[in-house]
């Protein structure tokens, strides 16, 4: 399967050991323009989101659809 990046999909995992989860959520970010792939765990997203919505202060802006035509922040 391909993704784009920024698209949290599920995943199955292959070779999963005793204590292992049978699925993550896999998603690639860019950083610094670097890719970097990250997969978690539903309790570890709850507990993001749970962050998240702690601190909305610190929440960026959305960016409009002009803004990613032109790339700008």
């Amino acid at each position: 399967m391909k993704v784009d990046i920024g698209e949290l999909t599920e995943t199955v995992n292959t070779d999963a050991r005793s204590s292992a989860n049978s699925k993550y959520k896999f998603v690639i970010l860019v950083e610094k323009g670097i890719e970097k792939k990250f997969m978690f765990t539903d309790r570890e997203l709850d507990i993001a989101a749970r962050r998240s919505s702690r601190n909305k202060e610190d929440w960026h802006k959305k960016r409009t659809f002009w803004q990613r035509v032109f790339n700008k922040r």
